[in-house]
C-alpha cells in the first residue's frame, strides 16, 4: 500500500506542474519569483516614518526644548529655534540613513556648528529618541511629531499610584488628577531613566528616598507654572531622606522642583544626610526650592560636577543651605540664588585646596572655612566684590606652588576676611609665596587674623608675605594677633592707602 500511494502522488505531481508550464507558455509569460525576507525587508527601509514637523519635548539642554525641525529628504530644518542659539533655516539633521524599520544614524549640528554622529530611535510611542556622540549638553534629546503626539502614559490613573522600589527600564511619571500622583514607601533604586513631567506631585513616607546611580538619570522637567512637587508625608523637617545622586549622566536635571521635609537620613550609607546628596557624577540644578530640611539643603563632593545651577532657593534647614568643595563653589551661581532663612546661613567649605581656575562669587550669604582647616590654594582663585569669608578657630588661607589670589572688591563692596568671632587673633590669616603680578588684595578688610602661622613655622600676621609678590590696595587690615603684614625680606610688597586698626604688637607692617 505505500508503494502505490508514493506512484499515485507523483503522478498527480507531474500533471499539476505540466498544466502549470502550459498556461506559462501559452500567454508568453515570465514567471514573478517571489521576493526573499530579506529583500522584502531592504525596499522597507525608508525614511517615509520621519518625514513632517517634529517638536522637541525633553533633553538634558532645557532652553532648546520646544525647538520645531521639518524633516524632509533626508535631512531636518530648523523652522522654529525656541530658545536655542541657532538660526531658522540652519540644517540640524543631515546625512539621515536608516539602519532598520525603527533606528537610523545621520549627523547632528552642535551649538559651535560643527556637525557629530549621532544616532535616532522612533519608539512604538511615536516618539523619537536622539543620542548624539559627544559629551555636550543636548546630546539626550526626546522629538514628537508636532500635532500628532498620543503617547501611552497619556492614560493616567485618576487615583494616586505607588511607585515601584526599583527602576530598572525608562519611566515617565506624569500629571494626573489625583492632588498626590505618586506615593514612595521605600528608598528607590533609579538604575534606568526616570523622567518627571511638569505638575507632578510626589508624597513620601517616612524614610523613603531616591537614589540614582551606574546607569540611572533623574529628569526633572518642571515649569513656572507647574513645578514638580517632592514632600514628605508630613510636614516635618527630617520626615524622608531626600535624592542622592552618583550618576554620570547628562540627563541628570532638577529643573522647577520644589522639595521639602527631607535630609532625615543618608539614602546610602554613611554618607552626610542633606535634602539633596551629589556624591558623584554631574547635574543640572536650576529653579529649585528646598525648604524644611533636617540638615544640609545640597551637599557635593569633589567627585561631582554641576554643569548648570543657578536661581535656586534653599531656606528653613537646621544646617547650612550648601556644603561643597571649593571646586564646586567655583561652579556656583551669584546672588540671582538665595541661602537665606536657615539655622546656619552660610555656604560650607568642604576641603582644603583649590587645584584648578575658580571664581568666589558673592551670595546673599557668607562663605565659611571650618574649625583648623587651611585651604591650599595651588591655581588662580578670583575672589569678586562683595564676597564674605568667615574663617572659624584656626582656620586660614594659603597661597604656593601655581597659586594666585586675586581679591579685587570695589569702595561700596568690599571683600570680607573675617573670624566667625569678632576677637583679635581668632584665625590664622593669609600666607602667599607665589611670584605673580595678579596676586592682588584691593578694597578688603583683613580682620581678626593672626592668632598662628599658616605654614609651620613663620611668624604669625594677619598677612604674611613669605616671597614673590603681593599688591595690597585700599584694605583695613585690624584686630590681627601679630603683626599687621608681615614682609619676609625675598619678598616684593606693593602697598597703597591702607588702613591699619588695632593690631599686635608687632606693629602694622613689620619685615
Amino acid at each position: 500500500m505505500k508503494t502505490k500511494f508514493v506512484v499515485y502522488i507523483s503522478l498527480f505531481t507531474l500533471m499539476l506542474v505540466s498544466c502549470t508550464v502550459e498556461e506559462l507558455n501559452d500567454s508568453n509569460e515570465i514567471p514573478v519569483v517571489p521576493e526573499s525576507p530579506e529583500e522584502e525587508q531592504q525596499e522597507e527601509l525608508t525614511l517615509d516614518k520621519l518625514t513632517g514637523s517634529w517638536i522637541r519635548i525633553a533633553s538634558n539642554n532645557i532652553p532648546n526644548d520646544g525647538m520645531i525641525i521639518e524633516m524632509k529628504d533626508a535631512e531636518g530644518k530648523i523652522t522654529d529655534k525656541a530658545g536655542s542659539s541657532f538660526n531658522d533655516g540652519d540644517i540640524k539633521w543631515k546625512d539621515i540613513e536608516a539602519i532598520d524599520a525603527e533606528n537610523y544614524t545621520y549627523e547632528e549640528l552642535g551649538s559651535d556648528y560643527s556637525y557629530y554622529n549621532a544616532f535616532m530611535e522612533l519608539k512604538g510611542d511615536d516618539t523619537l529618541r536622539i543620542s548624539v556622540g559627544s559629551s555636550g549638553a543636548g546630546n539626550i534629546q526626546k522629538w514628537v511629531h508636532e500635532g500628532e503626539y498620543t503617547p501611552v502614559s497619556e492614560q493616567v490613573s485618576t487615583e494616586t499610584q505607588k511607585i515601584d522600589c526599583d527602576i530598572t527600564v525608562e519611566t515617565t511619571l506624569t500629571n494626573g488628577p489625583a492632588e498626590i500622583d505618586y506615593v514612595v514607601d521605600c528608598v528607590i533604586d533609579v538604575t534606568a531613566p526616570l523622567i518627571v513631567e511638569a505638575g507632578v506631585v510626589i508624597q513620601f513616607n517616612e524614610n523613603a528616598g531616591i537614589g540614582v546611580y551606574d546607569d540611572g538619570s533623574l529628569t526633572v522637567n518642571g515649569s513656572d507654572t507647574e513645578p514638580v512637587v517632592m514632600q514628605g508625608e508630613e510636614a516635618t523637617k527630617g520626615y524622608w531622606r531626600g535624592i542622592h545622586i552618583q550618576s554620570n549622566k547628562l540627563s541628570n536635571s532638577l529643573n522647577y522642583l520644589q522639595i521639602s521635609d527631607a535630609g532625615g537620613n543618608y539614602v546610602y550609607c554613611c554618607n552626610d544626610a542633606s535634602s539633596i546628596y551629589l556624591k558623584d557624577g554631574m547635574a543640572a540644578i536650576t529653579n529649585t526650592e528646598i525648604s524644611n530640611g533636617k540638615s544640609y539643603g545640597i551637599i557635593a563632593t569633589d567627585n561631582f560636577e554641576f554643569n548648570g545651577y543657578s536661581e535656586n532657593i534653599i531656606t528653613t534647614h537646621e544646617l547650612a543651605p550648601l556644603k561643597l568643595t571649593m571646586e564646586r563653589i567655583g561652579e556656583i551661581d551669584g546672588v540671582s540664588s538665595s541661602y537665606q532663612g536657615n539655622d546656619k546661613n552660610y555656604i560650607i567649605i568642604d576641603d582644603s585646596g583649590i587645584n584648578e581656575k575658580i571664581t568666589m562669587k558673592a551670595t546673599d550669604v557668607p562663605y565659611r572655612i571650618e574649625l583648623n582647616k587651611v585651604i591650599d590654594v595651588q591655581a588662580r582663585l578670583d575672589v569678586e566684590a562683595g564676597v564674605e569669608i568667615v574663617f572659624e578657630e584656626n582656620a586660614g588661607l594659603g597661597v604656593y606652588d601655581n597659586g594666585i589670589i586675586n581679591a579685587i572688591g570695589t569702595e561700596n563692596e568690599p571683600i570680607i576676611f573675617r573670624g566667625s568671632e569678632d576677637i583679635s587673633g581668632f584665625w590664622r590669616g593669609i600666607h602667599t609665596e607665589t611670584n605673580s603680578s595678579s596676586n592682588i588684595i584691593r578694597y578688603a578688610e583683613v580682620k581678626n587674623a593672626g592668632s598662628n602661622y599658616v605654614y609651620c613655622c613663620n611668624d604669625k600676621a594677619a598677612i604674611y608675605i613669605k616671597s614673590g609678590q603681593l599688591t595690597v590696595e585700599y584694605s583695613l587690615i585690624a584686630q590681627s594677633g601679630g603683626c599687621g603684614i608681615n614682609v619676609n625680606s625675598n619678598a616684593n610688597f606693593i602697598e597703597l592707602e591702607n588702613e591699619f586698626n588695632d593690631n599686635g604688637t608687632e606693629g602694622d607692617v613689620c619685615n
